[in-house]
């Protein structure tokens, strides 16, 4: 049985000798990543140019199911192309570099294979790519639905993907597609054409189901209507705008005339249906309405025949001359019964309750299947925009830091003034005047599930532990190595001389590399000093929380001293602790913004904003950068403003509660030991978190700075080590004949860096620690919580480059 269901045409497009992406691409990374890169990623390169070669199909020749896995899989290899780098006229010399992908796409439109689009932008692959897809799971369902009916269950979910695939051109095109004039198929109101003949198909798959399995006149009959309401929407969308209807109509094929012709014929199919259901009711006059909407039936099928001079699928007349068949066969028996036997008259079919239309259909929601293959291109970013991405990185995250520093002064502020008030212990004490009040036994049970001070304690041991091994990479693997290499470039620079010996010297190529060197130890030395600092608050505070941690509620309630009358009622009490509360819900919420804006901050991908916007000034990007930050930033310095007006509420409530308590000795002493216990647990919350954010600062430091920097220098020296064993065994010379010993890495002391670049490095001795020299930028904010604010002030008023930034901008130097 031949289908009355038609799919979207494929777009056509050129073999590789017209659009090939591996000549431009390769260019591009060699100019913009080096030579390595660009072997690194030729295989890469060449398996995309195959699988859009795979993509290059016709109707005729295709496998749908085979095709549409390719399609999937180049459509994300386009969107990560696309994501990752910039297409267009390159402007590449002989003395300049590509500065884009320069590669022609072309495709030919869908409705009329005249029109040829040839544009640089890869807009125009990856919308055209996306087309095929929708238009290949409707090529697929149209083949499907000429089987039974699981073939036609199949071909209706094929269509409703279509559709889904179409719907989302229609979304995202927007005026990204308008310069494409040619290609009017992957506009916005031929997609949404689209998007509703695939879904007016996938309805009709419902409507020839019901018909199949003989289900009941009047489901069919709904769903016929259903559909044909479907098709009069397509054609509202063809008609949405002249130039569309006028592209469509000088097309191949007339999809216009199709669905007005899919619209009339369900029509005919909901009133055939309808006859045979007001036949079998028991009531007056079923035989004059049996006949009206046959003659309805037979009328529409009548117009279809006779006005359709349009060239159109030729099973669409084929359906509707079985159709009319046996709407006429049935026509002719009811007329006669009725004019032998029933003589009712026949009422005007306006005058019928209307066939109210059943549609079961949606479109299913479509997203790119990126993860069918995983992005070749990830975090390649060109050597100069990342320079720059990092420079704007470094600043919103400084802003980030300067706001966090902000908020902690404000909540440690918050916490002295309360300190000097003798709150919350106050309002505990008041609250309950016997045992161990509730939120203070609260208080300490969360320092206790941390572990207590031996918990702090080991915390501190992992930090001097990674501490020292920090040291020792950067001190015995990454500044011997480099003194190693030196050292031996200048031992044969002496024995045989300038004039032989050309190559360039060492000092200069590795000063961008001691330079980050010196970055790293001005951070180890600024964590050591703080190091010292929590060392000291420990060792203050550990017979405190030893005391405190190691006791249960009954044995702390027992050392304070219990008041005898019942406690009275105090709605000053009552009202200042709903100000207290208000202050911790403030600052709560902030530290919840905080830890939010710092995610955000360092999600936000600055390269890609160079990538997109590559006119874009610094302060542009900058300002992109930021925007997605904004709101947070302001509720947290409204939070700042808000407890402002709440601390001087609660100084205010503070005073009216004291004057209306009783002044009691053992009510004072019960309140001193409160709120001594209450500054233990604050402090070990202090500390604790100092600790945590130290263990972050050295993992960090190591696996993005250091370690990278590492293997940096381990392949910069192995380089130059196989170019001066070339240069020399050129000069018939090699290291032994020259008596230089290369076998042992030289050590820190016996190396040929200088006095001040020897002390900049050495890690203070136990924790007797030196002060380090002036930074040349200002260490990792938020691992720093004893700066004074003139200190924070004079470190951010120098330049601030971060670990990464330098790595970055010291890009190993190839030796000469």
């Amino acid at each position: 049985r031949r289908t009355i269901m038609i799919s979207a045409f494929l777009k056509k497009t050129f073999d590789s000798k017209q659009v090939n992406l591996v000549k431009p691409l390769q260019i591009y990374i060699r100019d913009a990543y080096g030579k390595d890169k660009e072997k690194e990623k030729m295989p890469i390169i060449e398996e995309i140019q195959q699988y859009r070669d795979a993509c290059n199909v016709t109707e005729d020749r295709v496998s749908p199911p085979t095709a549409i896995q390719k399609y999937e899989t180049y459509l994300a290899y386009v969107t990560f192309l696309a994501k990752r780098f910039s297409f267009g006229k390159s402007g590449r010399g002989v003395f300049s570099k590509a500065s884009k992908i320069e590669v022609a796409f072309k495709w030919v439109d869908s409705y009329r294979h005249t029109k040829i689009e040839q544009n640089m932008d890869i807009k125009l692959e990856k919308f055209a790519v996306l087309f095929n897809l929708g238009a290949l799971m409707s090529l697929h369902a149209v083949r499907l639905s000429e089987q039974d009916e699981d073939g036609l269950k199949a071909a209706c979910k094929l269509f409703r993907e279509s559709g889904g695939v179409f719907e989302y051109m229609a979304q995202h095109a927007g005026n990204d597609l308008v310069p494409f004039v040619q290609n009017l198929d992957i506009q916005k109101d031929s997609c949404k054409f689209l998007s509703t003949l695939m879904l007016a198909q996938a309805q009709a798959c419902f409507a020839e189901m019901a018909m199949k399995k003989k289900m009941k006149p009047a489901l069919i009959a709904a769903l016929a209507m259903g559909t044909s309401d479907f098709f009069q929407k397509s054609v509202s969308f063809i008609d949405m705008t002249p130039a569309f209807k006028s592209w469509v109509d000088k097309g191949q094929y007339n999809f216009r005339e199709h669905c007005l012709h899919q619209q009339q014929y369900y029509i005919a199919v909901a009133h055939y249906h309808e006859s045979i259901r007001v036949s079998k009711l028991s009531e007056d006059g079923v035989y004059g309405k049996e006949i009206a909407w046959l003659q309805s039936a037979n009328s529409i099928l009548a117009t279809l025949s006779t006005n359709n001079k349009t060239k159109l699928v030729p099973t669409l007349a084929t359906h509707r001359k079985m159709l009319a068949k046996k709407v006429s066969s049935r026509l002719k028996d009811a007329l006669k019964d009725n004019n032998d036997i029933y003589h009712e008259s026949v009422p005007n079919i306006k005058t019928l309750r209307a066939i109210a239309g059943r549609q079961n259909v949606a479109i299913s929601e479509f997203t790119p299947k990126l993860d069918v293959v995983v992005d070749p291109f990830k975090n390649m970013v060109a050597k100069e925009t990342q320079k720059k991405a990092d420079q704007v990185k470094a600043d919103v995250m400084a802003e980030v830091s300067a706001l966090k520093l902000k908020s902690n002064e404000s909540t440690d502020n918050a916490r002295a003034v309360l300190a000097s008030l003798g709150l919350p212990a106050a309002v505990d004490a008041a609250s309950s005047p016997t045992g161990l009040p509730d939120a203070v036994w609260q208080r300490i049970t969360e320092c206790k599930k941390v572990g207590g001070g031996s918990q702090l304690r080991t915390l501190y041991s992992r930090i001097e532990t990674i501490d020292k091994e920090c040291w020792e990479i950067l001190q015995s693997e990454v500044i011997a190595t480099l003194d190693a290499e030196q050292a031996i470039d200048t031992q044969i620079r002496t024995k045989l001389g300038s004039a032989q010996w050309t190559r360039n010297a060492s000092p200069a190529l590795q000063s961008e590399y001691r330079q980050q060197c010196q970055t790293i130890a001005n951070h180890l030395a600024t964590a050591a000093a703080t190091n010292t600092n929590i060392d000291k608050s420990l060792s203050e505070h550990d017979s405190t929380f030893t005391q405190l941690f190691e006791c249960d509620r009954e044995m702390l309630a027992t050392q304070l001293p219990q008041i005898d009358d019942e406690a009275k009622d105090n709605a000053e009490a009552e009202q200042l602790k709903v100000l207290l509360d208000e202050l911790s819900a403030l600052i709560g919420r902030r530290d919840e913004l905080l830890d939010e804006l710092e995610k955000e901050a360092t999600s936000v991908d600055v390269a890609q904003l160079f990538l997109q916007h590559e006119n874009g000034s610094v302060e542009a990007i900058k300002s992109m950068a930021q925007q997605p930050l904004q709101e947070m930033r302001k509720q947290i310095e409204d939070g700042i403003e808000a407890q402002t007006a709440n601390l001087e509420k609660i100084s205010t409530q503070n005073e009216r509660f004291v004057a209306a308590k009783e002044n009691d000795s053992k009510q004072n002493e019960r309140e001193q030991r409160i709120h001594a216990w209450n500054e233990a647990c604050g402090k070990f919350k202090e500390c604790e978190r100092h600790l945590t954010e130290g263990t972050k600062f050295y993992a960090d430091l190591l696996a993005d700075y250091l370690l990278p920097l590492k293997d940096e220098v381990d392949n910069f020296c192995a380089a130059r080590e196989s170019e001066r064993d070339l240069l020399l065994a050129d000069l018939g010379q090699n290291v032994q004949k020259l008596g230089i010993d290369t076998s042992v890495k030289m050590s820190a002391s016996a190396s040929t860096s200088t006095t001040e670049e020897k002390t900049a490095v050495q890690p203070p001795q136990s924790n007797e620690y030196v002060q380090p020299p002036p930074p040349q930028q200002a260490p990792a904010q938020g691992f720093n919580p004893w700066y004074s604010q003139q200190q924070q002030q004079q470190l951010q008023s120098q330049p601030q480059p971060s670990p990464a930034q330098t790595q970055v901008a010291a890009q190993p130097v190839q030796p000469q």
